[in-house]
């Protein structure tokens, strides 16, 4: 008779610790949106209904590591918060010293009366030593084995909300420095996604073309490029990103004015550590001058080649002539030279100035 009520003490212990644990599976839910203060608050409520407890403590790091964040719930005193210098100094010793090292079980003070509690400390994270969480009670079997398990799993739940929340924080800071070193950036930069979807555009491209900020990313940036030049920076790029290799092609973008600038657009693919293509970082350089340059230079190389060829033919002419030849002959001859490399008009002009000298 006394083991049939001790299997039915057992199982009610057992159905109320899975109730128990159906109430922190919604923890996830509950603090996922909530900061660090609220989400101590919050797990000191729950943790200090489920398990009867006299005293919970919760430290949080704060955002960007700017401090940290305590609260306290005390079945004894309702303003416990307002008492937080206190509990700090009566749970010292498990905060620091023996304490970081997690002893299981350690009696302390009650800061709200004359009592010694039975805490346990509970990391509520891998990576930062101040998340930690304190559970106290008078009782003498505390912590039983259901109640460290509930412990357990409420500071894993926890655990994961923070480790998320503190994964995107780190993300988005990572973001905002990078936005920051593009905008600051001579040149325009750009990102793209592997599907070749364009993520980002520097300030430089907007203050640039002129485009708005819903206007350029995806493949919007095509249609600052210039008609002539569209189908052929479209398929280079989508070729590149197909082969997932570095590129570089040149074509004219249109300025804010309208006017079209000669640009080099390059860019090399970004891969994870693991190998997988990640799409691609590039740059887009005004190159304008220098092609005014490169059209100039090939100018006066034109120039000088017809020159060349000019003096040429005027040698292989005068070598055909003899001291017989009268003026009127030499200036036949030098004119039909002249008139095949730079035309009627200009030749009989050059050579009439030459012979009024």
């Amino acid at each position: 008779m006394n083991t049939g009520r001790k299997d039915s003490d057992e199982v009610r212990r057992l159905r109320r610790t899975i109730e128990d644990m159906k109430a922190l599976l919604a923890l996830p839910a509950m603090l996922a949106d909530l900061g660090p203060e609220n989400i101590a608050d919050r797990l000191a409520k729950v943790l200090s209904s489920i398990l009867d407890l006299d005293l919970v403590y919760v430290r949080l790091v704060q955002s960007g590591n700017s401090g940290f964040t305590e609260t306290v719930r005390s079945k004894h005193r309702p303003d416990a918060d307002s008492c937080i210098s206190d509990v700090r100094a009566s749970l010292a010793s498990l905060l620091t010293g023996a304490g970081a090292a997690l002893v299981p079980v350690m009696a302390v003070p009650d800061p709200f009366g004359t009592s010694t509690l039975r805490t346990t400390v509970t990391r509520l994270s891998l990576v930062e030593e101040h998340d930690v969480l304190v559970a106290g009670s008078q009782r003498a079997s505390f912590p039983v084995e259901q109640e460290r398990l509930l412990l357990e799993f409420a500071a894993n739940q926890v655990a994961l909300i923070l480790q998320r929340q503190r994964a995107e924080q780190t993300l988005q800071q990572s973001e905002e420095r990078f936005r920051g070193f593009a905008d600051a950036a001579p040149a325009i930069l750009w990102v793209t996604e592997p599907d070749g979807f364009c993520s980002f555009l520097s300030h430089g491209w907007y203050e640039f073309t002129g485009q708005g900020e819903d206007e350029g990313p995806g493949f919007g940036w095509l249609s600052a490029v210039h008609p002539d030049d569209r189908d052929k920076a479209a398929t280079h790029f989508l070729s590149a990103n197909e082969r997932k290799e570095a590129f570089s092609i040149e074509y004219r973008l249109r300025r804010a004015d309208g006017a079209y600038r000669w640009v080099i657009d390059a860019a090399r693919p970004r891969f994870s550590r693991s190998g997988q293509f990640l799409g691609y970082a590039g740059n887009v350089l005004d190159i304008t001058d220098r092609k005014h340059s490169e059209e100039k230079m090939a100018g006066l190389l034109a120039m000088e080649k017809r020159r060349t060829a000019l003096l040429a033919q005027v040698a292989d002419a005068s070598q055909s002539m003899n001291a017989a030849l009268s003026i009127d002959s030499i200036v036949r001859i030098l004119t039909e030279e002249a008139r095949s490399m730079l035309g009627a008009r200009q030749a009989v002009t050059s050579l009439a100035v030459s012979e009024s000298e």
